[in-house]
């Protein structure tokens, strides 16, 4: 939760996989800080529950028959996907669903392979279940649902397409794109063709609150209508642990609004005005690394909250590997520049990209993780070699914003401030 009041004890924040820092700024010196929900202590369970006692739907069991295709669709931010996929197999299970009547569908991956979600089912039940990760470009991979209202033709995996029953998995969270995005949201775009991917999936509209309505959001929307369904899980998100506060499962409309309700309770930070300093700590999904995709995210949702002209400090494990789009960002002598290029380049990860290069062009941002020295310049980021540079740099702060689990941290600062981007 966020508090307006910093208590006089020095704050520590969890970073990356297993980090932490212990804040040694004076209490009047701090602004705010958010922390967000505890995590879950026992996941399974949580998934059990809301399955057998879902939102405005009947318990999942009770919805299937055993001659079923069912298919799981995993959003890519998924953290425990094994844990969720193991207790959705014992349900379909008791209700007579053999393995090979499972598919689990992965939504297109950006920085590394996902983990194989069958990895806790049983092995002989692992070798009939099949797996797979989407592939926009294959032709063969999405067959045509229908025509939407506006007459926009949409295509989806074949396999969503031939499914008696879909059970769509996703965390609950601000998207740059898709605003507050849910379960949906992880079937369209995230299953469509090459073509519609390129088109919907642009950079993010920054001047739009994450609540406010999107002409995206209302096509998927409108998909999950023509698809034809009935239940989802939303996961809200938790920094650290087993990175889920709360399992919500049942009908999409009802666990969206539940969940978004969730998001403004633990996720929301209002501030009087922004601050010099905002402090972003990146927390990494289940004892994993952070990815650029969170880094960026959370130096975006620093940037709602620092004054133009001020600082913003990511502390993360990133590691020194750079994607290719990051890559066309080395040579650019500003970063307006660099934006440009990515646009015209359009890397599968354009949008983190993006986001990070708006903040430094706003902000000077200084990162702990990642690539050392030279490189991390060239990406127009400062680099900071220690927990100890840290807290050197700060010295002196006072006027500070702490974020914990930064990259799902939903700012607002009420005294606006303007600034004009390209």
């Amino acid at each position: 939760m966020s508090s307006q009041s910093p208590s006089n004890t020095s704050p520590t924040m969890s970073f990356g996989a297993s980090s932490s820092w212990l804040c040694s700024l004076d209490a009047s010196s701090i602004v705010a800080t958010q922390t967000g929900p505890a995590p879950l202590a026992d996941l399974s369970q949580a998934v059990a529950n809301a399955c057998r006692m879902p939102c405005d739907f009947p318990a999942l069991g009770e919805a299937l028959i055993p001659d079923d295709r069912v298919v799981i669709v995993l959003n890519h931010r998924v953290p425990r996907r094994e844990v969720i996929v193991k207790e959705l197999w014992q349900i379909l299970a008791e209700r007579g669903i053999a393995p090979a009547q499972l598919t689990i569908i992965d939504a297109p991956v950006l920085s590394k392979p996902s983990t194989d979600p069958r990895s806790l089912l049983p092995t002989d039940i692992a070798s009939e279940v099949q797996w797979q990760i989407h592939q926009p470009a294959d032709p063969h991979g999405s067959g045509y649902l229908g025509s939407s209202l506006s007459g926009e033709r949409i295509y989806l995996s074949r396999a969503l397409l031939d499914a008696d029953f879909i059970i769509p998995v996703s965390t609950v969270e601000a998207d740059p794109v898709h605003g507050l995005c849910g379960a949906i949201h992880a079937i369209f775009p995230a299953l469509t063709n090459l073509e519609s991917l390129q088109r919907l999936n642009k950079a993010s509209h920054d001047e739009l609150h994450a609540e406010d309505e999107r002409p995206i959001r209302q096509l998927a929307e409108e998909v999950a209508g023509m698809l034809g369904l009935q239940f989802s899980i939303e996961l809200v998100p938790a920094a650290g642990g087993t990175g889920v506060a709360q399992v919500l499962a049942g009908q999409p409309d009802s666990v969206h609004r539940l969940g978004r309700q969730a998001i403004r309770e633990h996720w929301v930070l209002n501030v009087d005005r922004r601050s010099e300093t905002v402090v972003a700590a990146v927390t990494g999904q289940t004892g994993q690394p952070c990815t650029w995709e969170d880094v960026s995210r959370a130096a975006q949702n620093a940037r709602r909250l620092v004054i133009n002209g001020g600082r913003v400090v990511l502390l993360t494990d990133l590691s020194a590997e750079l994607t290719e789009g990051w890559e066309l960002v080395r040579d650019c002598t500003q970063p307006r520049d660099a934006i440009r290029r990515v646009k015209t380049v359009q890397p599968v990860d354009e949008i983190s990209i993006d986001q990070m290069l708006r903040t430094a062009d706003f902000a000077t941002v200084y990162l702990l993780g990642g690539p050392e020295g030279d490189i991390l310049e060239e990406l127009f980021l400062h680099p900071l070699a220690s927990l100890k540079e840290v807290d050197r740099l700060l010295e002196g702060t006072t006027d500070c914003i702490l974020l914990g689990g930064a990259q799902y941290v939903r700012g607002k600062a009420r005294q606006a401030q303007t600034h004009v981007e390209d």
